[in-house]
């Protein structure tokens, strides 16, 4: 698929995508790497035109430089925030009690502590990102899982077989290496959310703390 059909994609996406003004962002697009600049309204409509971009088969990097220009409507202190993300995570019944902590300097939220899983960390930012006044969220939230990875051999095994058991993923594409508690993901996969879904399956192996894609996005059509 060529740079401009791509772009064109990509306009056509935004152009229908509830939540967006598309006149504000501006696109650009080199051998399928995509990059958007420009404005948006709030961190929620930042983050609607990242996954708009994902979406779509052809994309093999998104670099991301949209500035969050809140609108006054949207505007909070950094007390409020602290206190809605306080709320948000205490009402989120997947997370640990009292293990993370929050800060927030002009409308930008860093979370820390420590969890077991990576998808508690995956839900505390998504439990604080679409706040009122929030520009942008650091999740630098430690994982200090309970399990330690001691077999690699096993390890790889176990990762494969959920590669196999996943309609969206081709498996005998991906190879899989571990360096103690880190998994590496080697090879290529078809689109955007095969990525996503290799990287998911690598996490939910217990004992994971890290894991590095190092997949090229080869798109068939």
């Amino acid at each position: 698929m060529s740079d401009t059909i791509l772009k064109n994609q990509i306009s056509e996406k935004f152009n229908v995508q509830p939540g967006l003004r598309p006149q504000d962002i501006n696109i650009s697009v080199e051998n399928g790497i995509v990059t958007l600049s420009g404005r948006v309204r709030s961190y929620f409509e930042k983050s609607l035109a990242e996954r708009a971009v994902k979406s779509i088969d052809g994309v093999k990097a998104v670099i991301e430089e949209l500035q969050v220009e809140l609108d006054a409507s949207l505007q909070r202190s950094d007390a409020d925030i602290a206190a809605a993300a306080i709320r948000a995570l205490e009402w989120d019944m997947s997370l640990p009690v009292n293990k993370i902590q929050v800060t927030v300097e002009k409308g930008v939220i860093k979370l820390t502590g420590e969890v077991e899983y990576q998808y508690q960390k995956e839900n505390a930012y998504s439990d604080v990102r679409y706040l009122y006044g929030v520009r942008n969220v650091l999740n630098a939230i430690v994982l200090k899982p309970s399990v330690l990875l001691i077999d690699p051999e096993r390890v790889s095994k176990q990762i494969i077989s959920e590669f196999q058991r996943n309609a969206v993923l081709d498996a005998k594409h991906i190879a899989v290496e571990t360096e103690g508690t880190k998994i590496i993901l080697k090879g290529k996969v078809r689109s955007w959310a095969e990525l996503e879904e290799a990287k998911k399956a690598a996490w939910a192996v217990p004992g994971v703390t890290d894991v590095e894609a190092q997949l090229t996005i080869s798109y068939a059509g």
